[in-house]
């Protein structure tokens, strides 16, 4: 990829970033990881990435408010949960704030491959 896309990875179990990283950098992608909502605010702040993967039930903000804190300043980019969270309301109410797709936990590899993959090849998010 000539001008590499970021991808902003939230998840607070380290371990699920690093191996996101890893995956995706080996893809060409320029790859950021977050270990908290807070930690994610400021790294979207600052890098403006592409894509976003984020887990929903974390300490201190949960991935909800982050994305809620996200759209008050700029336009929501392609944004995939990751959640062990399978509630059908709560899915609900995250696609009608604009999440792009969200992925039960454990996850299919693929899958999020494919998602990211096709995310990649829509436009940039502009800022507000």
């Amino acid at each position: 990829m000539a001008d590499k896309i970021k991808l902003l990875v939230v998840d607070d179990e380290e371990l699920v970033c690093h191996y996101i990283e890893r995956r995706f950098r080996r893809k060409g992608f320029e790859v950021l990881f977050a270990l908290s909502g807070e930690e994610a605010l400021v790294a979207f702040e600052k890098e403006k990435p592409d894509i976003l993967i984020l887990d929903i039930m974390m300490k201190g903000i949960d991935g909800l408010e982050t994305i809620k804190r996200i759209k008050e300043r700029y336009d929501l980019p392609k944004t995939i949960i990751v959640s062990a969270l399978d509630n059908q309301e709560k899915i609900e109410e995250l696609k009608k704030i604009g999440v792009s797709d969200y992925l039960i936990k454990p996850i299919l590899l693929r899958e999020l491959d494919n998602l990211v993959m096709s995310f990649a090849k829509a436009p940039k998010a502009r800022l507000r």
